[in-house]
């Protein structure tokens, strides 16, 4: 998938519509783990391929929580393919249905699972709508994957001439970590995103520059330092990149605060990440 500046490509967002219709009796059951709608969803989310992103939004019911996970892990590797300092290799899992659960493994020795249960499809149209996950498979909690995903994707601020909008935001039940796409459009003017890796950053607000750096504020009030960034930071005029911001250790509802600089200014871009 190429992003790179000036491609012109959108990121996939939620509202796609989607062209395949399943034949499939809709409803929920223990049997749905090996229907053929689960199986293409699945099957493509554990190739970690994403040539076969479409076969996920294809499989899942449109606007559906189904489909905003499948768009998320889209727009996720749109900003990867768009870093040149990102590893393009595919790491598959295995996909495999147990019982009613459709279990992932991942890893040299495919001891790291994923499991995936409590299907549900739509009456109509027999694409997947929603499910729950659990770490590792088997696991007693099962979350269901809506309360993993921000409800306010398509949310958009104006900086300059140029804007930002969330496309997608999701915290696994089972990670510690946060992740934030944007879209940022530039206008007339070239933009610099301050968005600085961890590693380079002392404190919530100090970039190496001196000048301020991507922090998340949680709905306390607190501010996290941005753990890495994945995308171009720097934006030709009249481009669209995306980037996946990641955040450790906060969940969903809080603010991104992206500092954004034109022609000597830096104005702080204040974009609200919804919870689910």
């Amino acid at each position: 998938m190429d992003a790179g500046p000036g491609s012109g490509r959108r990121a996939v967002r939620p509202a796609i519509a989607v062209l395949l219709t399943l034949a499939l009796v809709g409803g929920c059951g223990d049997d749905l783990a090996s229907s053929e709608t689960v199986t293409a969803y699945f099957e493509a989310y554990a190739s970690n391929d994403p040539d076969r992103h479409p076969e996920m939004l294809e499989a899942a019911q449109e606007g559906s929580p189904a489909h905003r996970f499948a768009a998320h892990h889209a727009n996720v590797a749109m900003a990867r393919a768009a870093d040149p300092d990102r590893p393009t290799e595919v790491r598959p899992g295995t996909m495999e249905v147990v019982g009613d659960m459709v279990r992932i493994a991942y890893g040299p020795d495919r001891d790291q699972t994923r499991g995936h249960a409590d299907f549900a499809v739509d009456e109509q149209t027999g694409r997947l709508r929603s499910f729950s996950e659990s770490l590792p498979a088997g696991a007693e909690r099962r979350v269901p994957v809506a309360d993993t995903l921000s409800g306010g994707d398509g949310a958009t601020v104006s900086v300059f001439d140029a804007t930002v909008s969330l496309l997608s935001a999701r915290k696994p039940a089972w990670s510690p970590q946060l992740g934030i796409v944007l879209e940022v459009r530039s206008g007339d003017q070239p933009l610099r995103l301050n968005a600085e890796d961890r590693s380079l950053v002392t404190a919530p607000g100090d970039a190496p520059d001196g000048g301020a750096t991507t922090t998340y504020r949680t709905a306390d009030g607190d501010a996290q330092v941005l753990h890495s960034v994945t995308g171009m930071t720097e934006v030709a005029a009249d481009t669209t990149v995306v980037l996946l911001l990641v955040f450790e250790d906060v969940g969903l509802g809080g603010t991104v605060v992206l500092p954004i600089g034109s022609q000597g200014e830096l104005i702080e871009a204040e974009i609200p990440v919804a919870g689910p």
